[in-house]
């Protein structure tokens, strides 16, 4: 007996969801329409095909407590393994994650971010919204005090922090430049002018003496 599953109009086939105009798989942990469902207690994993043998289930990794490897079996034996793969997709995938990774990454050096409608720690959280960001989730504000969008034209606080003490940095030496040029400019000319009085003094006071003579002589 088959079960025939019909596509709704205008929406995607049951354990997808839309990404604009692409339907696209349910990502890990997830099922169901439009992927709203988490795959309930003990599985997880893709099309929740995988069960954990544990206190603490995470839908999408299964035992915390591991570190995921290939296809999404944990290296202990805390998780069983299904005994038939009824996705192949599971078969050829290698996707690593670690609980370590910050909000909204994971994968292998945690160098992957989380897929639509997933967000933030080890993807675990659902967005309800046309835009989700892979940290955040759904954003209603253009500013949030806790997270500095990615971009290249955006600095994170540290990066403003580190300019802003160079800029200064620069200042306050160019600053310091100019007043030891300006004074040992100052001190050059007095200088000058001081040793120019003292030649003309000298001068002076030998002609004086010249004069003196003179008159002496003539009378």
């Amino acid at each position: 007996m088959s079960i025939h599953i019909e596509k709704p109009k205008g929406d995607c086939w049951y354990n997808s969801y839309k990404d604009g105009d692409v339907c696209r798989d349910c990502p890990a942990g997830y099922y169901g329409n439009n992927c709203t469902d988490k795959c309930k207690h003990p599985t997880f994993g893709l099309l929740c095909l995988e069960t954990c043998d544990c206190p603490v289930c995470n839908h999408i990794v299964g035992c915390i407590s591991t570190v995921v490897n290939k296809d999404f079996f944990p290296e202990n034996k805390t998780t069983k393994r299904p005994e038939k793969m009824t996705n192949a997709r599971l078969m050829t995938r290698e996707i690593i994650i670690s609980t370590d990774c910050p909000r909204g990454y994971f994968g292998k050096n945690c160098t992957d971010k989380c897929k639509p409608p997933t967000f933030g720690i080890v993807c675990s959280e659902t967005c309800d919204c046309p835009v989700c960001h892979h940290i955040l989730g759904c954003i209603s504000t253009t500013e949030n005090t806790d997270f500095v969008p990615e971009n290249k034209e955006t600095k994170r606080p540290g990066e403003m922090t580190n300019s802003t003490q160079i800029i200064k940095l620069i200042i306050i030496t160019t600053g310091s430049v100019i007043t030891v040029v300006l004074l040992f400019f100052i001190l050059f000319t007095m200088r000058i002018y001081f040793t120019s009085a003292n030649v003309n003094v000298n001068n002076y006071s030998f002609e004086d003496v010249q004069v003196d003579n003179v008159y002496a002589e003539i009378r």
